[in-house]
């Protein structure tokens, strides 16, 4: 069995109306290292890593004011293991060349690019191969507030990238939707889980004020966004947790909602589709993004989601990426329980639109790329409408 290469946006934007469209569109955000070797080989990424075209990514997403400020911190042996220029030791396809990253999203048949925007100061403890957070995050009280500050060229790189990737994605029929976080998940990173807890009841008023530095950036993004031809839009932010919202909803209600409809406001107005990555447990998060005009709805963790359910309930409201199971059948089955998996969600989610085949958060290095490969040419060859 052949994949069929033939990236077509359209086909993404029309199944998330939902549609239907000529075969069930598949996506993910990103995939990690052992699968981009698979797809690019290891002779290919050893070249790219020393690529011109690598340097200035670096740059863009460094806090170098320069080129040759951002190239002296890097030690060309180990480019992947520089934390402070790429934000993690781990390879992903986010973080290839955009042409790089689109040759690989034409090489699965994947729809559209996903630009990673979102900026958070450094809060994670890392050691080889593995980052974690930071329990005690970086911020205890007010004292420490300074420590959350936007780099100034932030928000220029990050257009330059989504310009870059605009131009390089032409004519290829991968489209181009950016993702950027609203101001939830990166706030109980900042400010540490346990003491974003407290700080909830003992002092609203540092909350509201960290979410404000976190939303202004987030709100310049999609200005800027606006203005430029872009496909959709991927809203992110982890609102919960395997039972339900990390918080009592109203304080999603209260502190949440109004800032993150400030941010996709802009975009609303240019009519950009808006979908959302949320992991965890959806249930009570699907009403009410609804209610804020969002589209579609990733990745839908099967371990604490039914989507057939899901799906019964607002199939004609919202469509649905993902549940393919990253910690099931993706890691531990064959590439042939990944292909009868990925029958099953086609027979039951496709029919009248509003599925797209992705995992149930991204293609992780626990996954075989043998078994990703299965659930793509499923999609690409048993999906057709």
């Amino acid at each position: 069995m052949n994949i069929i290469r033939d990236s077509n946006v359209k086909r993404l934007l029309k199944a998330c109306w939902p549609e239907e469209t000529d075969r069930v569109p598949s996506f993910e955000h990103y995939v990690m290292g052992r699968t981009v070797r698979y797809f690019l080989g290891e002779k290919r990424l050893n070249k790219i890593m020393k690529s011109e075209e690598m340097k200035h990514l670096l740059y863009l997403y460094s806090e170098g004011k320069s080129e040759k400020e951002t190239e002296r911190k890097i030690d060309e042996n180990s480019l992947w293991k520089n934390k402070e220029l790429t934000g993690s030791s781990i390879l992903y396809s986010a973080f290839l060349p955009p042409a790089e990253n689109l040759r690989l999203l034409q090489a699965t048949g994947v729809d559209a690019a996903t630009p990673m925007l979102t900026w958070l100061p450094s809060t994670r403890n890392y050691k080889p191969e593995i980052s974690s957070y930071d329990q005690k995050g970086i911020v205890r009280g007010w004292e420490d507030v300074d420590k959350v500050k936007t780099p100034p060229l932030r928000v220029e790189k990050m257009m330059e990238l989504v310009d870059w990737y605009l131009e390089v994605s032409k004519g290829t029929g991968v489209g181009v939707g950016p993702m950027c976080r609203s101001c939830f998940c990166n706030i109980y990173e900042i400010l540490g889980m346990e003491n974003f807890m407290f700080k909830l009841y003992d002092d609203i008023k540092l909350i509201e004020h960290i979410m404000d530095i976190l939303i202004d950036y987030s709100i310049r993004i999609t200005k800027e966004l606006s203005k430029r031809n872009i496909d959709c839009f991927w809203l992110d932010d982890d609102l919960t947790f395997n039972n339900g919202f990390l918080v009592q909803p109203e304080f999603i209600k209260d502190l949440w909602i109004p800032r993150t409809n400030k941010m996709l406001k802009p975009l609303r107005e240019k009519g950009i589709p808006i979908y959302m990555h949320c992991c965890a447990n959806l249930t009570d998060v699907i009403p009410m993004i609804i209610d804020m005009g969002i589209k579609a709805i990733h990745p839908i963790q099967p371990n604490c989601n039914d989507i057939y359910a899901l799906k019964k309930e607002y199939g004609d409201k919202m469509s649905f990426v993902g549940n393919m199971d990253l910690a099931g059948v993706l890691s531990f089955g064959t590439p042939e329980e990944v292909a009868e998996d990925t029958k099953k969600h086609i027979d039951k989610l496709a029919p009248g639109g509003g599925y797209v085949v992705a995992s149930s958060h991204s293609i992780t290095d626990d996954i075989p790329p043998e078994n990703y490969l299965a659930m793509i040419e499923t999609a690409q060859t048993y999906g057709s409408y």
